[in-house]
């Protein structure tokens, strides 16, 4: 069978800048990459003490081969993000005994001595070094409680959290990423920790989370949902960033795109005092779609493309842009016949999560045509300030089928001419229509957002009444060029349109 994109023309153009911004929001995070590192470093322990040993000078800063998969060229824009255990003695599992230990802020004087013998000293050298490494800063995961290994007159939270926003403004840090400890439910404790930071050291994003089991049925409470989204609200009123939190495959995206909707509708507080960034992160087409900001702990060719997207629309906060949803919701669902892991629960029942079908910020909501029973989510936003225009469909599980696209075709409204688009994720069609009137196109290009060929798609694109409609086929195929044939990630491409 012929192949019909036999005469796609490849250009010599490069769409995707080869310099990286400032820091943006987005972070590499260490969390997953902690666990093969203990393997492969011959550690054991229990409660996850091990993931909390692979956290040290050596495996951190004298190689590259454990948490830093993403090139040098790539790293400008993003905070490297030590995760829980870099302020714990060697040997601390999760549990009661050991707990109080957590929220020193402290590295670890036998993990990192190489760094100095003071908090501040270590501190410091460490966030130069990672600098050194080509990031933008460092970033900090933070237990909400005050430790026992606290100085003289700090058993005051007041006091505590500002001298350690002090030690980390004087060393550069860039990021705390708050989790879980003794205080993680009380969200007054989260605010005073914001504004002490917000005071002292203003420079430093303060990331928050409602702390929860990854699916809805492990809640036991009959108004969980209804109860997360009033704290949800409270914390979008003071954070720099809200983490849509752990996600369970495959409910991953719809679980991500709903808590993305309870951040998103608190654009409407009229008083609020943080930076507003809503946190999707390693669910990179939602991020992409929404204008979120990416928390990496799975680097691959979805990140990639999420990186580079950041380039031309980097993550925007919730008070910057309107939102606006369908009132059509839709529900994924799924049998399990064998338990996911330990903490879901899931043999035996039918799982259901579920998200507004059509999600936009900053642009009318995307109109979507689907070509079978089954719609797709489909999401999209318009940069305030770049106007560069992202549109992502995203992938549902609907019983027994799994992480699977359904196709639409899919319209957008109010691109701007001269903007790229960003497209994730698999169409029937896609058609633009523009903010101004488009007599004549001379040239549609299209590249890989992970690749570095760009191609002339002009041959399948048809302008009509000022629209301008592209094979979704097409974008599919641009979209995987970057990537081997066994690659499965999602296809995602940027549009440049020649008038």
């Amino acid at each position: 069978m012929k192949n019909i994109y036999e005469g796609l023309v490849m250009t010599d153009i490069d769409l995707i800048p080869k310099e990286t911004p400032a820091f943006n929001g987005d972070y590499l995070c260490t969390w997953w990459n902690q666990s093969g590192a203990a393997a492969d470093m011959g550690l054991t322990g229990s409660g996850l003490s091990e993931w909390r040993d692979a956290l040290c000078q050596e495996a951190v800063f004298d190689t590259e081969k454990y948490y830093h998969p993403i090139k040098r060229e790539l790293r400008g824009s993003l905070v490297f993000l030590l995760d829980d255990g870099w302020d714990m003695p060697l040997g601390t599992p999760n549990d009661d005994a050991r707990r109080p230990l957590y929220g020193s802020i402290d590295p670890d004087s036998v993990k990192f001595s190489r760094f100095g013998d003071t908090p501040e000293k270590r501190l410091k050298g460490m966030s130069e070094k990672i600098k050194e490494m080509g990031y933008a800063g460092l970033g900090l995961w933070v237990s909400p409680q005050v430790s026992s290994h606290r100085g003289e007159g700090e058993d005051d939270p007041k006091t505590y959290w500002e001298n350690r926003a002090r030690w980390c403004a004087a060393a550069g840090i860039l990021y705390w990423k708050v989790d879980w400890g003794a205080m993680d439910h009380d969200d007054d404790y989260r605010e005073l920790i914001t504004d002490c930071v917000h005071r002292c050291a203003p420079e430093i994003y303060v990331e928050h989370a409602v702390i929860q089991k990854p699916l809805t049925h492990n809640h036991d409470d009959d108004k969980f949902l209804e109860n997360r989204a009033k704290r949800v609200m409270r914390q979008m009123s003071f954070a720099d960033a809200y983490r849509t939190y752990d996600v369970l495959e495959p409910f991953d995206k719809v679980c991500t795109l709903q808590r993305a909707h309870e951040a998103l509708i608190a654009g409407g507080l009229e008083a609020h005092s943080g930076r507003g960034l809503v946190n999707g992160e390693n669910i990179y087409s939602v991020v992409a779609g929404l204008g979120l900001a990416a928390g990496i702990m799975n680097y691959n060719h979805n990140a990639k493309a999420c990186i580079n997207w950041h380039k031309f629309a980097p993550p925007f906060g919730i008070f910057d842009a309107e939102y606006k949803y369908s009132e059509k919701v839709l529900t994924d669902t799924l049998f399990f016949d064998t338990e996911i892991c330990e903490w879901a629960a899931c043999k035996g029942r039918v799982v259901s999560e579920s998200a507004p079908a059509v999600m936009s910020r900053n642009c009318p909501l995307p109109k979507v045509d689907p070509l079978t029973d089954n719609d797709p989510f489909v999401i999209a936003s318009k940069h305030p300030e770049t106007k560069a225009y992202a549109v992502a469909t995203i992938k549902r599980n609907i019983d027994p089928v799994t992480n699977a696209y359904f196709l639409a075709d899919v319209e957008i409204a109010e691109c701007e001419k001269s903007a790229p688009i960003g497209v994730f994720g698999v169409f029937n069609s896609l058609t633009v229509d523009f903010s101004s009137p488009v007599q004549k196109i001379e040239r549609v290009l299209c590249q890989d957002l992970a690749g570095k060929h760009t191609f002339d798609i002009t041959p399948y694109t048809h302008l009509e009444d000022g629209k301008l409609r592209i094979d979704g086929t097409v974008l599919r195929y641009v979209g995987k060029t970057g990537r081997g044939h066994s690659n499965w990630s999602e296809p995602s491409v940027i549009i440049k349109i020649e008038e």
